[in-house]
């Protein structure tokens, strides 16, 4: 995995080849596509009641609850995220410090299909990362990643994603199918969050 840190418009870490072996992880996509839940029953964030996400979603450590279940999507992610190769490229040492200081971790799997999108809107946490990953060859344009403070737009790669502070607005642009002949067309996101809760 390459990583790169980038400090305007806000520091973010940058993510290339995230996987090294993606058979499992499609594996288990695969497997959970049946299993995804609508934007209500995924944490969607709202403004003045209204869902500001259309997609569809699992919470995976939820759902995998006393199952005995040994997720490679979960250790994955919690590889990548807690890696000391990623955390050293922190260089804003009160970055670096509160990754180091986090002590919770949830994870969710999404879907965006055809017209699928998320509004701007905060993540509840300290830290948001997110890998994206769809079928080859790619049946979409669009969902892109954009932080809306900034008008900074990052293009979504496969196997690749991103690691940023979690209260910055964020959102996606709709996704737009161009080849509905595609299994599962559109493109997943593995999202992370992690935060800090106070033990005392």
């Amino acid at each position: 995995m390459k990583v790169t840190y980038v400090d305007e418009p806000t520091p973010h870490l940058l993510l290339e080849d995230v996987f090294s072996d993606l058979d499992p992880i499609w594996n288990e996509i695969n497997t959970l596509h049946e299993h995804l839940l609508p934007p209500k029953e995924t944490g969607s964030a709202y403004d003045s009641r209204m869902l500001l996400k259309k997609n569809s979603g699992l919470y995976l450590y939820k759902h995998y609850a006393n199952s005995g279940i040994n997720s490679p999507i979960l250790n994955a992610l919690h590889n990548v995220v807690f890696n000391p190769d990623t955390v050293k490229h922190w260089k804003v040492p009160y970055i670096k410090r509160m990754m180091e200081t986090t002590n919770w971790e949830t994870a969710l799997l999404s879907y965006y299909n055809q017209g699928d999108h998320y509004r701007p809107h905060h993540d509840v946490a300290v830290f948001t990362t997110l890998v994206w990953l769809w079928n080859e060859p790619k049946a979409f344009v669009n969902g892109d990643l954009k932080f809306v403070d900034y008008d900074y737009t990052i293009s979504v790669n496969n196997n690749c994603g991103i690691i940023f502070l979690s209260p910055e607005r964020h959102s996606v642009n709709p996704v737009i199918i161009i080849d509905k002949s595609v299994v599962n067309p559109g493109r997943y996101c593995l999202s992370h969050f992690c935060g800090i809760t106070n033990k005392g």
